[in-house]
């Protein structure tokens, strides 16, 4: 107040005032100035100074409830999903993308199949075989004399016989016998003689 009152007094018109007032003004426009350049700089170096963000890695695989089958059995596959952020999407090979985490397979022969798990951040694939095992049949003809045993039973009249088993995979089999009996013979001679006979 007493710098304007001196100036008016030693100018007495209202130029110098005005003068006064606006390098005030512009004292406080430049330290308006400073603080928005500060500010500036460090929003600037706060978006291009590198920072360290961990990224989730998905990692994906295939579980089963057993990778050996007889043929004409199934076996399910679940995902096994570790890693994730955000939704996510399965695709088991070919099919369209769904929320299913499992699938249940029957293959008809040894079959390979793939999964492909897609998160917020990207995709992992992972694949699971399926080994199929088909069951074994012996089929057997035979000509015996009297008896003749099979699979631990005893058999003396012909016919054909079936016999029921699990094979080494599992896989329930039969074996079929065709059996041909000969009942051998057997000839009692009695004779009386003198001497010798030849």
């Amino acid at each position: 107040m007493n710098l304007l009152q001196l100036v008016f007094d030693s100018r007495h018109n209202g130029l110098k005032i005005r003068i006064m007032i606006f390098l005030t003004n512009r004292k406080l426009l430049s330290n308006t100035l400073l603080k928005w350049y500060s500010y500036s700089v460090m929003f600037f170096l706060f978006l291009f100074i590198p920072f360290k963000h961990t990224v989730a890695q998905l990692n994906v695989s295939i579980e089963s409830n057993d990778n050996s089958i007889c043929v004409g059995a199934s076996a399910n596959l679940t995902a096994n999903v570790t890693g994730n952020e955000g939704t996510l999407s399965f695709k088991w090979n070919n099919e369209d993308s769904s929320e299913a985490d499992f699938v249940d397979v029957s293959p008809a022969s040894t079959r390979s199949y793939r999964l492909i798990v897609t998160d917020d951040n990207g995709a992992d694939t992972a694949y699971f075989t399926v080994t199929v095992n088909y069951p074994t049949h012996l089929d057997t003809s035979l000509t015996v004399c009297d008896s003749f045993i099979w699979h631990g039973d005893v058999y003396k009249t012909s016919g054909v016989y079936a016999y029921d088993y699990s094979n080494s995979f599992g896989c329930t089999s039969s074996d079929t016998l065709r059996l041909t009996i000969k009942n051998s013979t057997r000839t009692v001679t009695t004779l009386s003689v003198c001497d010798s006979t030849v």
